[in-house]
């Protein structure tokens, strides 16, 4: 059996949401309210359950983000937020959590 893989999932606290939102200037996958984007994150994480993957929850906040474009010579973009989410994914899998 194949050993299921995992990814980073973008994990936002509700006093956060809207922060992030304006950060990466309002992307297609962030609803105006945070329910609804709470809701889309929930099945999201079913569908990756159902394909045999592992989400590992990311929680994100722009402090910690804008710092890490920064530090790296990243835009602050959806594209340096995946590869952030990618590289916190891998050292949390390398730390036993």
């Amino acid at each position: 059996m194949k050993n299921p893989t995992g990814y980073g999932a973008c994990w936002y606290e509700r006093e956060d949401y809207d922060e992030m939102r304006l950060l990466l200037k309002n992307p297609a996958n962030m609803p105006l309210a945070y329910d609804d984007w709470l809701l889309l994150y929930k099945n999201s994480l079913e569908v990756v359950k159902k394909r045999g993957q592992i989400a590992i929850p990311i929680k994100i906040k722009a402090p910690q983000f804008t710092a890490w474009c920064l530090r790296n010579n990243r835009k602050i973009e959806a594209n340096a937020l995946r590869d952030f989410l990618g590289l916190e994914a891998l050292r949390i899998s390398n730390s036993g959590g």
